[in-house]
């Protein structure tokens, strides 16, 4: 579930109905109202808003990460490879565009947010679920069943901090 400021509406992904709901949060009222469904076959998992590019981003489960406009229609503006096999966490570094997609296979994934160029990868154990991404420190959490990896963007570490991987700067 995402609050989406610019629009004033709730985003909740439904993966057994494979939508998003859009809910409206009308400023004299306290109860949203459903708005629209967004259809998302194969999907969602995951959701992330981009409030620079006007977009939120999700995953399909099997590889592909999908772009969707924030205003008028929610409509879908691309769908892009994002070199997992099982499509799992999504995280977002909206200053730098750089979208974080986490694979169950054990791989992190950064992609362009707005071309969708994958520019990195790092591999991690299997069983990653969720991943997170912290602003401040510029790390991205990988976190694996066995062990888990952090990140700056340009290194990718292991818990003993040892170089895992290396992309150029942005």
């Amino acid at each position: 579930m995402r609050f989406v400021a610019e629009t004033n509406e709730i985003w909740v992904t439904e993966p057994d109905a494979q939508r998003i709901e859009v809910f409206s949060l009308p400023e004299a009222s306290r109860k949203p109202l459903h708005e629209s469904f967004i259809a998302m076959s194969g999907g969602p998992e995951s959701l992330t808003i981009d409030h620079d590019q006007g977009r939120a981003y999700t995953h399909l489960w099997r590889g592909v990460t999908v772009a969707i406009r924030l205003a008028d229609d929610h409509s879908i503006v691309a769908r892009w490879p994002n070199g997992c096999e099982r499509s799992r966490g999504i995280a977002l570094d909206e200053r730098r565009g750089f979208l974080f997609a986490g694979c169950a296979e054990g791989r992190l994934s950064v992609l362009d947010s707005r071309t969708g160029k994958i520019l990195g990868n790092a591999s991690s154990s299997a069983g990653v679920d969720i991943i997170a991404y912290n602003e401040k420190l510029e790390h991205v959490y990988l976190p694996g069943q066995r062990e888990w990896h952090a990140g700056d963007h340009r290194h990718i570490f292991s818990r003993e901090r040892h170089c895992l991987a290396h992309g150029p700067d942005r």
